[in-house]
């Protein structure tokens, strides 16, 4: 953790480096996460109300994957709470989106070979250069679509259900870094915080309201920190409107993960 301190206000920032060693630990990036966290806190003002060029950081970007990601389970589907059902094969995002479903990623802690229903689990693109390739299936639900199982029938315990279930999945990073998608911008928003996702957020619509935190970005380079300001958008306008994709995706793998992302705009509620 590191301490900022300046006008009487202080802030802690946190940065972790996840890793399978101790040999890989990289303490500089611990170091400079930390830093940048505590320092986007420190006489953090209110963001003006406007639409803006947006840096969403590869934690943020995660979690708004995470969060949407029932969107391509067929128990959702079979409850018509998801858009994207009867449009497998159809283009539903941007060209330069590939959402991918790993388990035997070779940076995963936990390589995931059978599901619970002992149906073997595969690698496979969830979305394909932005064409909906597949929905996730378990026995039960393969069966009523008429489809076969993806591996992806997992028990929450073992007196729980079998549901369906994700493996390792992660955006496909692209080949630029987090610095130079914030140069690129001259007027506009880097964001490091979200929260209030469940309850800010319809899994049907897409439509999200999210509280953030973050800096302004002037001239292609961080500037005033900004806080308690509200992100808005729409899951899927979002999704076609990333025009660059970072290539800092994490090293080690667990759940859903994403690298930055460079959106041409969100709807910022500020002041």
């Amino acid at each position: 953790g590191v301490l900022a301190f300046e006008n009487g206000q202080s802030t802690v920032g946190y940065g972790q480096s996840p890793s399978k060693s101790f040999k890989e630990i990289d303490s500089k990036d611990i170091v400079k996460e930390a830093t940048s966290t505590a320092l986007n806190g420190l006489n953090a003002g209110p963001a003006l109300t406007g639409s803006y060029e947006t840096v969403l950081n590869r934690d943020c970007m995660s979690q708004l994957l995470s969060a949407f990601s029932a969107i391509y389970s067929s128990e959702v589907a079979l409850k018509k709470m998801t858009k994207l059902e009867g449009k497998e094969g159809e283009k539903i995002f941007g060209d330069n989106i590939t959402i991918t479903e790993d388990p035997f990623h070779e940076n995963a802690i936990v390589k995931t070979s059978f599901d619970d229903e002992g149906f073997p689990c595969s690698k496979k693109n969830i979305v394909e250069n932005g064409v909906f390739t597949t929905f996730l299936y378990n026995l039960k639900t393969a069966k009523v679509f008429g489809k076969t199982s993806t591996g992806n029938g997992f028990k929450a315990g073992v007196e729980s259900p079998v549901r369906v279930s994700s493996t390792i999945t992660y955006l496909q990073p692209g080949t630029k870094s987090e610095e130079e998608l914030i140069s690129s911008i001259e007027d506009g928003i880097y964001i490091t915080d979200i929260s209030g996702l469940h309850a800010g957020l319809d899994i049907i619509s897409g439509d999200f309201n999210v509280q953030s935190s973050g800096r302004l970005i002037k001239n292609g380079k961080l500037a005033d920190p900004v806080t308690l300001f509200v992100v808005s958008g729409n899951y899927y306008e979002m999704m076609n409107n990333i025009v660059e994709i970072a290539n800092n995706l994490e090293k080690v793998m667990t759940d859903t993960h994403a690298p930055s992302v460079k959106v041409k705009s969100l709807a910022i509620s500020g002041k």
